[in-house]
């Protein structure tokens, strides 16, 4: 089988949601870490984003994902930032 995955610059997350993974606290999703480099994310399915109490900065990767009909997010120190969705400095 072959799937999509997104992939992103940790930087599209906040200092708060790299806390959060740091301390093993995932907000109900499956997470893989990247060590030393990010995480792996998989997309839950849309109608479970309202059950989700998700950081706004992570729910907005997740839409997107879905969006582009991935079913991983790869978060990434060394990916591209894109311009066009918000990133933080941490």
């Amino acid at each position: 089988m072959i799937i999509n995955m997104l992939e992103l610059s940790t930087a599209h997350i906040n200092s708060r949601t790299v806390e959060s993974f740091n301390e093993k606290y995932y907000f109900g999703l499956i997470v893989y870490d990247k060590p030393k480099y990010g995480w792996f994310i998989h997309v839950p399915e849309e109608e479970f984003l309202s059950e989700m109490e998700l950081p706004s900065d992570l729910e907005r990767l997740i839409k997107l994902a879905i969006l582009k009909d991935c079913v991983w997010i790869m978060l990434d120190s060394d990916a591209d930032i894109i311009c066009e969705i918000p990133h933080f400095v941490w």
